[in-house]
């Protein structure tokens, strides 16, 4: 995410000038930040007066441009000592800090918000810095009206709490977007544990999700009253919903996930990782495991849309109701192409790991070893083809197809760490479902980025057993290995499948700490092979290589 550029919008030079000088001639006056960037200078903070160089005066009088935080605030908290002023723009903002380590706001559990912005077309851009321990009914942490939306990048939300309201840490009447941030630890009482969008979409890559709460409502984490929600290369682990949706909940919007892990999240109700009440679930490449829902789908749950998975593994999940992994209600449909759904359970209702009400296609998945039946469909409307089921009875309407194996054991692995960012469950060797998949129209990778076919054959479910590791990306040329090492370890937790890393802009001169995948890189002067981050900091050596 680009960062903005610091000149005065809608203003001369001239005009910027004569703000400045009307300033400096009279400081009785309130700065005109409209005109000007702001610097936070000391991370001193009351609520009796606005100190000169403090955070709550950047934003007192504040109508969009740029703040930013001096070094020498680099270590120190900014504890609140009231709410910070409610601000107005008329142009976007945006706040930069010195890294979550360096620039911290703290609410000091007192029940203090942070930036509440207000704003038609407008954008606020956050970026490297923590929030903490904010607390009011809606959005203690970020908060924008009017259809401004947010943009949040290499940030840090902790134990922020709306305590009555919605939206844990953000509450946004527009577009959310999120980049390489954590969220762990913040509460609502009704919707998005950690993230609410009113009335817009929500994008998500390269973040964690650990430990949100919407006591009462939907989305554990993330929840919308009907926008869509994207997620990729990003974690949730152990959110919560009093209501639908153990991690991501809309009342009607799309969600689409991809290459992304969700264990031991729970919802009360329905989804113990994801609902929504009328639009299409898409997943690919993607893990749940250990997610639990009071009712039904345990993992994903549907009224009427449409859920779609490829190159994705179901396993562990649970549902009291109907549908241990997946649940699609009324007349939605259910697709699954190159899946893995194993060892779901249920503990009432029709007893399934995959229920649809309306059709189910089932292509080149593994479907075995679940509590009750493995698929149900509605109205007798399923296909099956190039797949293994526990059992002839373990699916209805009952199918029949010369590629369909019953009864066979996979011989499926443990859910581990097989390369990739996402555990997956590898067959053993001499598994049925080596080569039994249909390859023509095959996706080109697996659940893990690698080659698909082998010598021409797919294997059934989310692995490729013998495939190969992509090749190296040659277009990104590494730093030397001395650069690499030489430098201190990042101390923040990246995405699966990424590890920290220096990079070097040799256009700008300058490098920093950033999260990067992981491909294999061979490397013969003094290094060997090994599993290495893109930019070529080492990020340790894959069992099998």
């Amino acid at each position: 995410m680009g960062r903005r550029g610091r000149g005065v919008a809608g203003l001369s030079l001239a005009a910027s000038a004569g703000l400045l000088g009307t300033y400096v001639g009279y400081p009785g006056l309130r700065k005109a930040h409209a005109a000007t960037p702001c610097e936070v200078t000391n991370t001193a903070d009351s609520e009796e007066e606005v100190l000169a160089g403090s955070l709550r005066e950047c934003l007192t009088g504040f109508t969009g441009g740029t703040i930013t935080f001096a070094e020498s605030t680099n270590g120190s908290t900014i504890k609140l000592e009231d709410d910070l002023p409610e601000v107005t723009l008329t142009s976007s903002v945006t706040i930069t800090g010195n890294g979550a380590s360096n620039t911290i706001i703290d609410g000091d559990d007192k029940s203090y918000s942070a930036f509440d912005f207000s704003g038609s077309g407008v954008t606020v851009t956050v970026t490297g810095l923590t929030i903490r321990n904010t607390g009011k009914f809606s959005g203690p942490a970020i908060t924008t009206d009017n259809g401004a939306a947010i943009e949040v990048t290499d940030s840090k939300f902790e134990g922020n709490n709306a305590s009555g309201g919605l939206g844990g840490a953000i509450d946004s009447s527009g577009n959310v977007t999120v980049s390489g941030s954590v969220f762990t630890g913040n509460t609502a009482k009704l919707e998005g544990g950690a993230i609410r969008a009113f009335d817009g979409d929500v994008a998500v890559t390269q973040s964690t999700f650990d430990g949100n709460t919407a006591t009462d409502n939907d989305g554990g984490a993330i929840g919308t009253s009907g926008g869509d929600i994207d997620v990729t290369y990003s974690t949730f682990t152990t959110n919560t919903a009093g209501s639908d949706g153990g991690a991501i909940g809309t009342s009607g919007g799309d969600i689409d996930v991809t290459y992304s892990i969700f264990t031991t999240n729970t919802a009360d109700r329905h989804g113990g990782v994801i609902r929504t009440s009328s639009g299409n679930v898409t997943v690919a490449n993607s893990t749940f495991a250990s997610n639990t829902a009071g009712t039904d789908g345990g993992a994903v749950y549907t009224n009427t849309g449409t859920v779609s998975a490829t190159n994705s593994t179901f396993t562990g999940n649970s549902a009291t109701g109907d549908g241990g992994a997946i649940r699609v209600d009324f007349v939605g449909n259910a697709y699954l192409n190159f899946v893995t759904v194993s060892e779901n359970t249920t503990s009432g209702g029709s007893s399934l790991a995959v229920h649809s009400s309306g059709s189910a296609v089932v292509k080149n998945s593994i479907v075995y070893g679940n509590t009750g039946d493995d698929v149900t469909a509605g109205d007798d409307k399923l296909n099956a083809t190039y797949s293994l089921f526990t059992s002839t009875s373990s699916v209805s309407p009952s199918v029949s197809h010369p590629s369909l194996i019953f009864g066979e054991d996979p011989l499926l692995g443990s859910l581990a760490d097989n390369g990739g960012p996402t555990q997956t469950m590898m067959p053993g060797a001499g598994s049925p479902v080596l080569g039994a998949a249909n390859s023509v129209g095959a996706p080109s990778t697996d659940q893990r980025g690698f080659a698909r076919t082998t010598d021409g054959l797919a294997d059934m479910g989310a692995v490729q057993r013998a495939a190969v590791a992509p090749e190296p990306d040659l277009s990104q040329v590494p730093p030397s290995w001395h650069q690499a090492q030489g430098r201190q370890q990042q101390e923040s937790v990246c995405p699966p499948g990424m590890a920290p890393s220096w990079a070097q802009w040799p256009n700008e001169g300058t490098g920093g700490w950033t999260c990067e995948y992981t491909t294999w890189w061979d490397v013969n002067e003094g290094v060997g092979g090994g599993w290495v981050t893109t930019p070529g900091l080492r990020a340790g050596s894959m069992p099998g290589r």
